[in-house]
């Protein structure tokens, strides 16, 4: 049976507050990230906010208007190898979720793909492979 320190542990990372997205590559290897994938899947217009660090310094910020149903590819958007922060927000920002990515061992390539949801929600996939070749377009 958990202990009650374990539930309140457990409920407290369930009840995150929404407001901006971040998905973190921090590993003892850097990685090479490939594209971020933007996908909204609500019947309205949404604004997103996209943001990219590295040792907190950004190298890459942008807006993006997104139409119901409409998908759009950023390639490349970290430049070299590194460690990244990816971040993400929408419709001013009130709705989060952070993720920590584990990379596994010999992979050296990721993508990070988000997804505004039919309940207008902001929820993040990230896939990881050995090379940037293997990631299908």
């Amino acid at each position: 049976m958990p202990s009650r320190r374990n539930l309140l542990v457990l409920a407290s990372t369930l009840s995150v507050p929404l407001s901006g997205c971040q998905t973190h590559f921090r590993g003892q290897q850097a990685v090479t990230l490939h594209s971020i994938g933007i996908r909204n899947d609500d019947q309205e217009y949404h604004t997103i906010s996209v943001q990219v660090e590295e040792n907190e310094e950004t190298v890459f910020q942008e807006d993006y208007e997104i139409q119901p149903d409409m998908a759009k590819e950023i390639k490349d958007p970290g430049g070299e190898p590194g460690a990244y922060t990816v971040s993400a927000s929408f419709d001013g920002g009130n709705y989060s979720r952070d993720t920590t990515a584990t990379i596994d061992e010999g992979d050296s390539c990721v993508r990070v793909i988000w997804q505004i949801t039919p309940d207008e929600t902001l929820a993040s996939e990230v896939q990881s492979y050995t090379q940037c070749s293997e990631v299908s377009e």
